[in-house]
């Protein structure tokens, strides 16, 4: 990352200082999550004023995470946050789950039907499903499921899909 650091605060002004979850649109992909875009690098997300703090170790051992920002402060079970390799920059966007679409449309409550009907060239697992972005299959959607007998998406994530930070 050229920090030498294993945990980062960084303090920027933004450039406007109503900036906040406002900067973010309601759309995850193809790219990115508003100004933060997959390969970033950490000093060029930083840049961006919506990233303030990184940690390494705190969702995985490779990535540094960090959180974004969310119209609900409380949510510690699903909180927007982004992963950071030391060689590929952000290399995965956990959006807002109750607000964030991708340019599809899928989203928190989509079916499974949806989702598959959206992304063909998908690939189940056994709690998630993954599908290359159209017009960048260098990127990739993965949705976390419910268990429910009719299953529904949970969770959406915009990453790049070789980038290993486990």
């Amino acid at each position: 990352f050229g920090i030498d650091i294993m945990r980062g605060i960084a303090v920027h002004e933004m450039a406007d200082e109503g900036s906040s979850v406002s900067s973010f649109s309601d759309t995850l992909g193809p790219d990115g999550y508003g100004p933060i875009k997959l390969g970033m690098t950490l000093q060029e997300a930083l840049a961006t004023g919506l990233i303030t703090e990184f940690e390494f170790g705190r969702a995985t051992a490779l990535c540094a995470s960090s959180p974004l920002p969310s119209d609900d402060p409380f949510d510690d079970h699903n909180p927007p946050h982004v992963l950071i390799s030391p060689t590929l920059g952000v290399v995965q966007i956990f959006a807002d789950p109750e607000t964030t679409r991708t340019p599809e449309g899928i989203g928190a409550q989509s079916t499974v039907a949806e989702f598959k009907a959206a992304y063909p060239d998908y690939q189940e697992g056994e709690h998630a499903i993954t599908a290359p972005v159209p017009g960048r299959p260098d990127h990739s959607y993965r949705i976390l499921l419910s268990v429910d007998p009719d299953p529904q998406v949970l969770r959406l994530d915009l990453n790049i899909p070789e980038a290993a930070c486990d």
